[in-house]
């Protein structure tokens, strides 16, 4: 009877345990979701602004290459060109999001946690039975020889039932908890690993946007406009 309560104890503070978990989970794909929704209108509005640039880029744009406003014109289209390829990988980020926290998590959630919850609806079917039977058993009177050996032998079945509904149950529970540790951290490195991989090349990016703003504040159409401009980047 000890073993019992400690085994019921022991299952309660385990289901506390992965209700907290899909609780939480549940919760990190919600703000993943909010995420990846504010990213597609930040994705649209500097979509926006990058038509916006090529648009004054085709206002400076003449067909006199040496011309100062072709300068501007190519550097505004360089520009836009870079904020494009920036983007791109914004948006490569976005999915990586998406695939390796919502759907990887969800799948979690759903498949794993799922079948805890169906494995734990058995478990409390068959331990009602058990109940039933117990009660059934002891309340029988014992002079009726008949039904006492079917209270005894519908217990024994359920026992039985009873114990194999268990050890799915613990089983199931166990596979949970040593899934969850590896699919959340399999889930996070795989994301950091995309993030900094793309962090390195915006970071490229963003160097060359800067060469391209100077270029942009500071056409160059002399030599001595050049020095100028060098001594004005330097001050940057």
């Amino acid at each position: 009877m000890i073993e019992y309560f400690y085994f019921r104890s022991s299952l309660d503070s385990a289901e506390q345990d992965i209700e907290h978990l899909e609780a939480k989970l549940e919760r990190l794909v919600k703000v993943c979701n909010i995420m990846i929704e504010t990213g597609k209108t930040f994705k649209k509005a500097s979509s926006d602004f990058i038509v916006g640039v090529r648009d004054l880029a085709s206002y400076f744009k003449t067909d006199d290459l040496l011309n100062d406003d072709t300068k501007v014109s190519n550097c505004l289209s360089k520009f836009a060109h870079e904020m494009t390829e920036m983007l791109k990988y914004f948006t490569i980020l976005l999915d990586q999001a998406n695939r390796s926290v919502c759907q990887n998590i969800q799948k979690l959630i759903k498949t794993d946690i799922k079948k805890v919850k169906d494995s734990r609806k058995d478990f409390e079917k068959i331990s009602d039975d058990l109940d039933s039977a117990l009660n059934r058993n002891s309340n029988v009177p014992r002079t009726k020889v008949q039904e006492c050996e079917e209270a005894k032998n519908i217990l024994t079945s359920k026992r039985s039932g009873f114990a194999h509904a268990s050890l799915d149950y613990v089983f199931q529970i166990n596979v949970l908890h040593s899934k969850k540790r590896f699919d959340v951290l399999e889930t996070v490195d795989e994301l950091r690993e995309k993030a900094k991989q793309e962090r390195r090349e915006m970071e490229e990016r963003h160097t060359l946007v800067q060469k391209k703003l100077v270029c942009l504040l500071y056409p160059c159409s002399s030599n001595d406009n050049c020095r100028y401009q060098f001594m004005l980047r330097k001050t940057i």
